[in-house]
Formats: C-alpha cells, sequence, structure tokens
C-alpha cells in the first residue's frame, strides 16, 4: 500500500539512491590537509571523503605548508544513473491501472537532493600560490594603511547562470554595476594583511619600540576594483551557487622615512566560496575579500623589486672619506643654557619642519635624517632671530638617522660635538626645539634620563622631557648647555606619557665620519 504513494512523490532515485557520496579529493602532496565545511577529513595525496546528498554547495578547503589555503567547491551537477528506473514499465504494473495519466509524472517528480551525484572523477586541489616565507637576514614589514577606493563603476557583479560557462571563458548571463561607491570597514583589509605578516614572520612582534628601524619595509596598499561572480548550477528551477571575487590593490613599499621604493598593482581572484557554509552574508563576502587580498599580497612579494627591498642592507656606518671641519672659536661655543638656544635652528620645508644643531661656525647643522628625508630640494634653515637660510645636503646616514647640513653663513654660536659619553641616568636634561610650529622655534623644555638603552645594534637615551612633532633633530643638553643627545623619537599612543628616545651626540662623529681640526 506504501509503495505506490512512494513511486509517485519520490521517484526512483530519490528512494534507491544513499544519503553520501563516495569521493576522492586529489592533492598531490602527503602533507595537505583536506576540510569539507567545517570538518577535518584528512591528509595525504589523495583522501576519501563521504558528500552528503542535500543539494547544498559543499565547502571544500586545503591547507599545505608553504602555500595558500585553497578553496574550492562541489556541487550535485549529474543526474543519478537510477533516474531512469523512473522511466521504465514499472508504472504500467503498480500505477497506471490504478492512477493513470499520473504515473507519467513520475520522472519529473524524481528531484529530490538524493536524484543527484556529485561528479564521479576526483576533485583536484592542489595549492598553486606558494608562499615566500621570511628569511633570517629579511627585512620586516609593517602596514602602514589600507583603504578601499572603490567607486561604483569598479564594483562589478556578474553572473552565469550555467557555472561552467565561466571557466570556459564565455559570456556572463549577466553584468551590472554598483549603485554607488563602496564603504567597506578597512578593518577587514587590514586584519586580513596583518594576520598574513604576523603568521609568516613579515611583523616583528617582540620588539615594538627598539627595533632596526632601517631594517623594516613600511607598506600601504589601496583595492581600487572589485568584482564579485555568482556561479549558479540549475537543475530543474532548483539553483545550487556560489561564488568567486576579483580585487585589483595598488602595493606601495616605503623605507621608514617615508621614501617610496616600489609601487605595483595586481589583480587577483579568490578561491570558491559556498554561501551555505556561512551563516551570516557578511562572513561570506568577507572571506572571499580576505582570499583574494591575500593571494594579491603573495603575488606582490614574489616582484623581483620586493625580494631585492627585503635583502637590501642599510649599513652603520656608510663609506663616507673622512670629513674634518673647523672647531669653532671658543667665544662662541655653547656656555649657557641661553646660548644653546642660539645654536639651535628650525629646519623648515615645504610640508613641514623640524629642528637642527649648529656644530661650528662655518655653517654645518645637524639633523636627523627623516626630517629632510623626502623634502632634500628647496630646505631652509630659520635661525633664532627668524633669519631663513638655503642649505645643502652634505652627507647622511639612514642607518642612524642623522643628516648634516651646510649654510653659506658663519654663526654665531655653536655646540661642540662631544666624544664621550657624560651622562647618568637621573640627571636633569634640557630639549630645545621647534614643537609643532615655526612660531614656537628655540623652545626649551626640562626632564631627567630616564635610561640608557642597548642593543646589540644600537645605543639610545631615554628621557622624559616635553617632545612634540617638530622637535626632531634638535638638540638634549645638560644643565650647563652641553650637548648630550639629539633628539629622535617620542613613543605615542593612549596612556603613554614621557618616554622620548635621543641619540647619544658622541656617537655623531663615528657615524658622519666627521672630525674636528
Amino acid at each position: 500500500m506504501f509503495l505506490v504513494p512512494m513511486l509517485l512523490f519520490s521517484g526512483c532515485a530519490s528512494m534507491l539512491n544513499s544519503k553520501y557520496q563516495k569521493l576522492n579529493i586529489t592533492t598531490s602532496n602527503t602533507s595537505a590537509k583536506v576540510y569539507v565545511n567545517k570538518d577535518f577529513a584528512g591528509q595525504g595525496k589523495v583522501v576519501p571523503v563521504k558528500l552528503e546528498r542535500n543539494f547544498k554547495v559543499q565547502q571544500l578547503r586545503v591547507e599545505q605548508e608553504g602555500y595558500k589555503p585553497e578553496y574550492k567547491v562541489a556541487l550535485q551537477s549529474k543526474r543519478s544513473p537510477l533516474y531512469i528506473l523512473s522511466w521504465l514499465p514499472l508504472g504500467s504494473v503498480f500505477v497506471v491501472p490504478t492512477y493513470g495519466i499520473f504515473s507519467l509524472m513520475i520522472p519529473y517528480l524524481d528531484m529530490g537532493a538524493k536524484s543527484f551525484n556529485y561528479k564521479k572523477d576526483d576533485i583536484n586541489i592542489k595549492p598553486a600560490s606558494n608562499i615566500i616565507a621570511r628569511k633570517e637576514n629579511n627585512k620586516f614589514i609593517y602596514l602602514e594603511s589600507t583603504s578601499f577606493n572603490v567607486g561604483k563603476e569598479d564594483l562589478v557583479f556578474k553572473s552565469y547562470r550555467n557555472h561552467e560557462d565561466y571557466y570556459k571563458g564565455k559570456k556572463e548571463t549577466s553584468s551590472t554595476k554598483g549603485k554607488s561607491d563602496i564603504k567597506l570597514d578597512n578593518t577587514i583589509f587590514s586584519d586580513a594583511l596583518t594576520d598574513v605578516l604576523t603568521k609568516y614572520g613579515y611583523t616583528d612582534t617582540t620588539r615594538s619600540i627598539l627595533r632596526n628601524r632601517t631594517n623594516t619595509l613600511y607598506m600601504s596598499a589601496e583595492v581600487k576594483n572589485l568584482q564579485f561572480v555568482d556561479l549558479f548550477n540549475y537543475k530543474r528551477k532548483r539553483a545550487q551557487s556560489y561564488s568567486i571575487g576579483e580585487a585589483t590593490i595598488d602595493w606601495t613599499f616605503y623605507d621608514v622615512y617615508g621614501q617610496k621604493k616600489y609601487q605595483k598593482t595586481i589583480t587577483s581572484k579568490s578561491g570558491e566560496f559556498s554561501p551555505d557554509f556561512y551563516e551570516e552574508p557578511q562572513d561570506f563576502v568577507v572571506n572571499i575579500l580576505e582570499d583574494a587580498i591575500t593571494a594579491s599580497f603573495f603575488e606582490v612579494l614574489k616582484a623581483k623589486e620586493v625580494q631585492t627591498l627585503l635583502n637590501e642592507e642599510v649599513k652603520e656606518k656608510p663609506a663616507y672619506q673622512p670629513l674634518a671641519i673647523k672647531k669653532s672659536n671658543v667665544s662662541s661655543l655653547v656656555k649657557t643654557i641661553a646660548d644653546a638656544q642660539n645654536a639651535t635652528v628650525t629646519i623648515a620645508s615645504k610640508d613641514g619642519h623640524g629642528s637642527g644643531i649648529v656644530i661650528n661656525n662655518e655653517g654645518y647643522i645637524l639633523t636627523n635624517f627623516h626630517v629632510i628625508a623626502n623634502q632634500k630640494d628647496n630646505l631652509k634653515v630659520i635661525l633664532k632671530g627668524g633669519e631663513k637660510l638655503t642649505c645643502n645636503v652634505v652627507r647622511v646616514n639612514e642607518f642612524a638617522d642623522l643628516a648634516l647640513l651646510k649654510v653659506d653663513k658663519e654663526l654665531t654660536s655653536s655646540f661642540d660635538l662631544p666624544d664621550v659619553s657624560d651622562y647618568t641616568p637621573g640627571m636633569d636634561v634640557f630639549a630645545i626645539g621647534t614643537p609643532k610650529s615655526i612660531e614656537l622655534g628655540q623652545t626649551l623644555s626640562k626632564g631627567i634620563i630616564s635610561g640608557i638603552r642597548n642593543d646589540k645594534e644600537s645605543e639610545w637615551i631615554q628621557t622624559d622631557v616635553s617632545i612634540n612633532p617638530g622637535n626632531s633633530g634638535g638638540a638634549l643638553i645638560d644643565k650647563n648647555g652641553k650637548l648630550i643627545g639629539i633628539v629622535n623619537s617620542k613613543v605615542t599612543g593612549f596612556g603613554v606619557e614621557g618616554i622620548a628616545f635621543c641619540i647619544p651626540a658622541y656617537k655623531v662623529t663615528q657615524f658622519l665620519a666627521l672630525s674636528y681640526e
């Protein structure tokens, strides 16, 4: 009594096919790990899996050491061979005499999830995007900025009714542009890149303050174009779908001083992603974007120019010939704090300013390299009285963040560069410079030496003296006006106060190959 209704409303394939289908995932690597949806399925060159016939698109992921994870989908795209049984004369024995014409509808009603199979062929998922891991002597990479700058004309949505047409290069079923400029949370972008940089050792997470800055690259990335492709598999008005993303990204690499070193635009695709796997639509889109962004980063990392930058060494002592400069007149040497203010100048450019230190009467001035790094032309030196002088860059040391400038004028006050360290933690010190505004030139602030920080590459004087943007390159002096250090940097952030660092003045002569005569 129950057989006839089952045949009528289910069909042979729906009744007789099993709930699961056995398939092999071919990875071609013994260390490859295969995941089906959230579950680990196995490891090896060939991993047998059982995929449920539920008319959902199954999310597959293969992870292999040294390669970006590969994402693919599996979907029921083939009729089960058992479907043919619905056309056999079985209906004439049981159904036709009883139900007449309704028996002819059985094949058309045989549309259950179990009536469709996954392709019998093995599913090949071999990770293709290899990852260049950071070598021990490579520079570190830190993320400077990320942004989505995608106008509505650069946001494209494509759709293919037959998913196989996409891989054959055929024209899409439909294509539309975005209705407005895309506004996405930048954390999607920055989090994806930060995770990759950290995972593969490109970001030094052990040292956030006293690190070798010339052993560092900074990177910015801007998404300029986004394309989302929806791929469908229609079976009797029932559709399975999955998506692929494509992103065009401008990558720019800078050194620690903001000097642009390399730029490249890369368009990359994500893997295949199933909407059936994600509970929230936003998670589905985010994972597509993250995969496309990650693929693009690994691609730019392979560029010969980037690899050259990562291996480029900045020497502690550039190969300069020794430069002898005249010792200042005794009458013009700094003896008081007031003298020290007269021997401290402002270094101005079209994009900002810093501070500088006069080190002899002939017009030699010391500052930080980062003050002039991108402003080597049209620099101006502003004296305490407001006089502006044109200057030239004589030599620099990027490793030590120092630069030597020269003005064509005899200066009345100057410091004497020390040749030994003469400072201790706890002693009173003063900083002189031009904080925030050129109008505040030769500003004096007081503090103490908080500590002497040494590592294998450098020495720093730590102080709690008040430091602000514009102080860089200024003087750190004792109560008698003697030069102790060159103001270099300040630690900033919420709840951070009184942590600044200065370059010891006694090291300047060796860093810039200078001597007094």
